[in-house]
Order: structure tokens, then sequence, then C-alpha cells
């Protein structure tokens, strides 16, 4: 599938993360391909908003239905349009049983954990603890947390929820790639859609993270693949121009 054209859509950061985004036109009329270079999507950890915000720019500025991110790992995450909401494509991924140090707990302010497991792929711990409310009160430590692991990109903590509006609570820390905290992650669904899944006897599932800018999704499991509907909003455009003057 070869290109015609590779250039330049979009452009934004967030915390310590960048995000560049590069066009390319391919054999397939409604197709494009992305390819997004930061440290997140290049560690198996991509952000729901390093798929969405692009997407939603090239879904509002031309006529394709269907987009496909392609990451540095060379990992396919196709994006369709489904009326008013950007459907993103995940692959799924299984946890399996893990023990994790008093250290870490302390970090984190959790006495104790239901059930802790880890994802091989993407490299982090989960953490399933029995409040919701206090999983929304954490103030970890993020010194001692980097100091209670090594090898791993981060640490998820869920909760099911006190009410029926979610079928769970999440947070994911992860100070060992330099952000303390991510507001909101759409890459962890690769396992943690999946686990509650099983759980709840459930394909389809309504998330909420709980962090300080919170933020919610809704889930579809199909397989070994996990949907992500959610959408994005632009609050600032501009155009860069060819010819500029300096101005002395």
């Amino acid at each position: 599938m070869g290109c015609n054209v590779c250039t330049p859509v979009a452009g934004s950061s967030a915390g310590s993360d960048t995000y560049r985004g590069f066009l390319a036109t391919t054999a397939h009329a409604h197709e494009c391909a992305l390819k997004a270079l930061s440290g997140s999507v290049a560690h198996s950890k991509c952000r729901r908003w390093h798929v969405a915000f692009p997407a939603r720019v090239l879904f509002r500025r031309t006529d394709f239905e269907r987009l496909q991110f392609i990451t540095v790992e060379q990992l396919a995450l196709p994006v369709t349009r489904s009326g008013a909401w950007i459907v993103m494509e995940f692959p799924v991924y299984d946890t399996e049983p893990i023990a994790v140090p008093r250290g870490m707990l302390d970090a984190l302010g959790l006495e104790s954990v239901i059930e802790s497991a880890y994802s091989a792929q993407n490299k982090i711990i989960l953490l399933q603890i029995q409040d919701a409310a206090v999983l929304a009160a954490l103030r970890p430590d993020f010194r001692a947390l980097v100091a209670s692991y090594d090898g791993i990109n981060g640490v998820l903590v869920t909760a099911a929820p006190t009410d029926g509006t979610y079928d769970f609570h999440y947070r994911y820390f992860w100070p060992w790639a330099g952000t303390d905290e991510d507001p909101v992650t759409g890459g962890v669904q690769t396992f943690l859609a999946k686990y509650w899944g099983q759980r709840l006897f459930k394909t389809h599932l309504h998330a909420f993270q709980s962090s300080a800018r919170t933020g919610w999704m809704s889930q579809e499991l199909r397989e070994d693949r996990v949907l992500l509907y959610g959408d994005a909003v632009i609050v600032l455009e501009g155009s860069l121009a060819d010819n500029v003057t300096r101005i002395r």
C-alpha cells in the first residue's frame, strides 16, 4: 500500500508528551495513515487523546470514514467515524497474577488490594481495590513509587463503583515515563476492559477515570479487539505561513 504524499496534519503537547502526525494518502480512497511519534505511543501506552485529537481534525476536514494510525512499533490502530462519535480500535491483552511489594502500596497510600495483575505487553501493574472513593482520594508519593519497582511503565489502580453509573473506575500513574498521572487514558483498555468484562460478564462497558480532571469512555469487547467510543474537541486552530518576514 504505497503512499503518494506525506504531510504534517497536527501538532500538540500535553505535559511532557509531544504529538506529531503525518497524513499519507494510500491506494484506498477512504483511508489514510498517521505516524504518531511520542513516548507513550512508542511504548504501547497510546493514550486515547493521541488518537482522538488528530482523528477529529481529519474527520472535520476530509471525507474519510476510516483512518489508521501506525505506531513506531508498527501497531495498526484503526479509527472510524460513527455519527458524532470517534470509534478507536485497540488490541486486547491478557493479564497475569503478580505479587507487589509493600513499598508500592505504601507509596500509593493503600492498606491492601483485592487483586494484583500484570500486563506484560504494556508493562503495567494493575491493582484492584475495594473503594472507588479511596481511589479518587489517592495522593501518591511518586518518588517512592518509582523506587518501589523497576522495569515497568506504570501502575493502574481500579475499583468497582458505588453506584450504577459506570462499570468501573480507574486511575493511571506513570512517573517512570516522566508524567505522574495521565488524566484520561485509552490505551490501558487493551487489558483493563477484558479484566472487568470477565468479572462482570459484560462486553459493553462504561469506564470512569477519577483523575483530578476526570474523564469517561464507553467500550465494546470483540474477541481480540476493544472498541473505544469517544470524541475530541478542537479549542484552537491556526496555520503556518510559508513566507514569514522576520521583524527585528
